[in-house]
C-alpha cells in the first residue's frame, strides 16, 4: 500500500458550515464517487476522496490520521468496491469514527485480481493479506459503530452474497439497502444519486447536526459582578470571588468557565472513545490550569491539562484515551485561529 502523500486524493468542501468529515475510498476516477461526494458536501460534510487503482492502493489508516491532522477527524468512513473492503478492514483503527458505509464491497477477497468490465485490476499481496476472510470476519464482528451495507442484486463483479456475509457478521445497529438495477460501479447517475441520498439521510442519524445555541448574559440584580448566563434552556451564574470588592462568589469566574469547557469536552470525548472500544474509563478525571504571560509577540496563554487515569485501565486503554483527548472539539477550537466580531444589536 502507498502513503497518503503519494495517493490520488481530492478534498471536497461544503460552502457553508461543516457538519462533519467523511473519508471515502473508491475505485478509479469513478463518476459515482463524485456524485456521492457532491451530495454529502451539499448537506455540510467535508469529504476526502482517495482512489484505488492498479497503481494506487492507499493506506486508509494513514489517510484517516492525515485527515485528522490536516482537515478534520473523520466521522464517517465510506468504501465502494475494493475501497469498501479496505474501509471495513481499517474502521476499527480510525479513532472518533461515528459510522461506516460500504457500497458493493467484497467480503471475501481471494483472487489476485478483480475484473471490472474490460479492466483487470491486479491486487497486491499486502492488500490481499489485509482483507483476507478470517481477518475481515473478526473485524466486522468487532465493529462497534453503525454500519450501512449497500449492494445491487444485479452486481456481476461482486455478487450480493458478499453483502449478506458482511451484514450477517456485523452487530446492531446495522442497515441493508438493495441498489436494485445498479451495476457494480453505479454507472447510471440515478443509482449514484439514490445511494448518495440514502447515505446522507442515514448518516444524519448518527452524526447529528451541531446547532450552536447563543449564550446570553445579563447582570444579576443586587450584585456588582454576579451575571446570569442563559444557553438554551440552561442557566449558569458567573461571579468573582469575595476577595474582589462587590463580588458574591455565586459562580465560577469567566476564566474558570473557559477551563471548565475544556475539561468537560475532554472528558466527554474520552467517554465516547471508551464506550466505542468497549471499556469503562471509570474514575478518570481531567484537570486544567490556565497560565498567561507576556512575551515579545504579545500575550501567551497556556492551558495545562492533567489527566488522572483510573488505576484499573491498562496501558493500551490509557494511550488511546490520551490520543483522543487532543481531538476534543474545544481543544481544536482553542488551538485554531479565533476571531471575535462585535456588533450592536
Amino acid at each position: 500500500m502507498i502513503s497518503i502523500d503519494s495517493a490520488n486524493f481530492v478534498i471536497d468542501r461544503p460552502e457553508g458550515a461543516v457538519r462533519g468529515y467523511v473519508l471515502f475510498a473508491h475505485c478509479f476516477n469513478n463518476p459515482a464517487a463524485v456524485r456521492i461526494s457532491r451530495r454529502l458536501t451539499e448537506v455540510g460534510y467535508t469529504v476526502l476522496r482517495v482512489e484505488y487503482s492498479e497503481e494506487n492502493a492507499p493506506n486508509l489508516r494513514e489517510a484517516a490520521a492525515w485527515m485528522s491532522r490536516n482537515v478534520g477527524s473523520p466521522n464517517l468512513l465510506i468504501g465502494h468496491s475494493l475501497g469498501g473492503a479496505a474501509a471495513l478492514a481499517a474502521a476499527n483503527d480510525v479513532e472518533g469514527l461515528s459510522a461506516v458505509a460500504s457500497i458493493a464491497a467484497p467480503f471475501e477477497v481471494v483472487e489476485s485480481s478483480l475484473r471490472l468490465g474490460d479492466r483487470e485490476v491486479p491486487l497486491s499481496g499486502e492488500f490481499l493479506d489485509d482483507t483476507r476472510t478470517d481477518k475481515q470476519r473478526t473485524r466486522i464482528q468487532g465493529l462497534r459503530v453503525p454500519l450501512l451495507v449497500m449492494h445491487s442484486p444485479e452486481d456481476v463483479v461482486v455478487n450480493i452474497g458478499n453483502a449478506q456475509s458482511i451484514y450477517r457478521h456485523a452487530h446492531q445497529p446495522k442497515s441493508f439497502i438493495s441498489l436494485d438495477g445498479a451495476d457494480h460501479l453505479l454507472s447510471d447517475p440515478t443509482h449514484a444519486a439514490y445511494a448518495a441520498e440514502v447515505i446522507a439521510a442515514w448518516a444524519g442519524r448518527y452524526i447529528p447536526e451541531h446547532v450552536s445555541v447563543d449564550a446570553v448574559a445579563k447582570p444579576a440584580e443586587g450584585s456588582d459582578f454576579t451575571t446570569e448566563i442563559r444557553s438554551g434552556r440552561h442557566v449558569i451564574l458567573a461571579d468573582e470571588p469575595v476577595s474582589v470588592a462587590g463580588a458574591a462568589d455565586l459562580g465560577p469566574n469567566p476564566f474558570d468557565l473557559l477551563k471548565a469547557s475544556l475539561v468537560a469536552c475532554t472528558s466527554m470525548t474520552m467517554g465516547m472513545y471508551a464506550r466505542r472500544k468497549g471499556f469503562d474509563q471509570g474514575d478518570t478525571r481531567v484537570e486544567v490550569n490556565l497560565e498567561q504571560r507576556r512575551w515579545e509577540e504579545g500575550l501567551l496563554t497556556t492551558f495545562r491539562r492533567v489527566i488522572h487515569f483510573d488505576p484499573a485501565l491498562n496501558e493500551e486503554q490509557r494511550a488511546g484515551l490520551l490520543r483522543i483527548a487532543d481531538k476534543c472539539p474545544v481543544h481544536r477550537l482553542l488551538e485554531g485561529t479565533v476571531k471575535i466580531e462585535t456588533a450592536v444589536g
